[in-house]
Parts: C-alpha cells; structure tokens; sequence
C-alpha cells in the first residue's frame, strides 16, 4: 500500500522514535488556515508542503515567523524550484518528494539537535492535499 506524503512523514516518525508514544504524539488537522492563523509558538518544527491548497506554503511561513521566529521548518515538496525563496522566511531545509527515510532521517536528526539546543518541541506536518498539519509534541 502507497502512503501519502502526510502518512509516510508519521511512519517515518514513528520508526525515528521507535513509536515510543512517550516521545511525541500526533493530532491532525483538517485545514491549513486555522493551524497558521491561530498558531501559537508552541511547535519547534514544522514540515510543510509548499504546494498548500489556499495559502501557499511560503505564505503560511511567512505567517507563522510574524509569532515565532525559531520554529524548524522543512519543506515537504515536489516544488524544488521554491528552495531559494524558502530562505526568505528561514526554512531550515527541504525535503523533495518522493521522501525517502534515509534523507528524512538526515534531516529530521539536524533538526532534533537544533530544537534539542532550545526547548521542548512540536512537530508539525502538512500536506498538499485539503488537509492540513499534524502535531507532534516529543517531549
């Protein structure tokens, strides 16, 4: 069975922690808008597609660096065109897909050790679907 971007990120998460559920947890969210617009500086890294129905991923990026200025985010996107403009709101890295774990675990381990330097963390992914992030708290 073929995972969609958004489920193969929460596998890959969940072989990353060896599904140790005392690490992180998982809460979806159906629309991107209400995620970035209500978003609170909670999360320490978000993976996002930049391709987003509605607002586009740069936008939602822009967005949520207004309130948080060191939240992680990784583009999860078949737009590689976009990586020099990801600069402009700070992206940490990007991910092209198809993701492959080896390359999400690269990153995803650079990633842990910069939030790791800081604070608790949140993991937040999105994808180009309707749908929109997933938390994952890993502490």
């Amino acid at each position: 069975m073929k995972l969609r971007p958004r489920n193969k990120l929460v596998s890959y998460i969940d072989r990353y922690y060896n599904s140790d559920k005392s690490k992180y947890s998982i809460a979806l969210f159906d629309k991107c808008e209400p995620f970035v617009y209500n978003y609170k500086p909670e999360c320490d890294v978000v993976f996002m597609d930049i391709g987003l129905p509605g607002i586009s991923g740069m936008e939602a990026a822009a967005a949520i660096r207004k309130t948080d200025p060191v939240v992680v985010i990784i583009f999860v996107t078949s737009l590689a065109q976009y990586a020099v403009k990801g600069y402009e709101v700070s992206a940490f890295d990007f991910v092209v897909k198809p993701v492959g774990y080896a390359e999400f675990e690269m990153k995803f381990r650079r990633a842990e050790l910069t939030v790791n330097s800081r604070k608790d963390c949140e993991i937040v992914v999105t994808e180009r679907a309707e749908r929109a992030p997933a938390c994952f708290p890993t502490t």
